[in-house]
């Protein structure tokens, strides 16, 4: 579940170092890893995360959409530090899905 992360960090400038990365490797080894939905999830995120993050990279407005992936980042390295999980995973599973309609799905119409 860091893939997507580190491209976003990784395109930014963001050292690797960053709370954001803590968070998501954190919340995979804590969380995601540790049901079968979670590894199916995990698995599945494997196969879609370089397309969605090529698919932002060919874009003229990557810096800008990184910039809200980032945030969006924020809010789920929030969750995940507060102990809620759960919540952090939702709120980046949306991110994901969002991003693979938005930016994937969409150009392969």
């Amino acid at each position: 579940f860091c893939y997507v992360t580190s491209a976003c960090l990784n395109d930014l400038g963001i050292p690797r170092t960053a709370l954001e990365m803590t968070a998501m490797k954190t919340l995979t080894k804590q969380h995601i890893l540790k049901s079968f939905g979670g590894i199916k999830d995990y698995i599945r995120y494997g196969k879609r995360a370089p397309a969605i993050v090529e698919a932002i990279r060919a874009r003229k407005d990557s810096r800008e959409i990184w910039q809200r992936v980032y945030a969006s980042l924020g809010d789920v390295a929030s969750s995940v530090v507060s102990g809620e999980y759960a919540q952090g995973y939702q709120q980046y599973k949306s991110l994901v899905l969002e991003l693979e309609n938005r930016f994937v799905m969409a150009s392969s119409v």
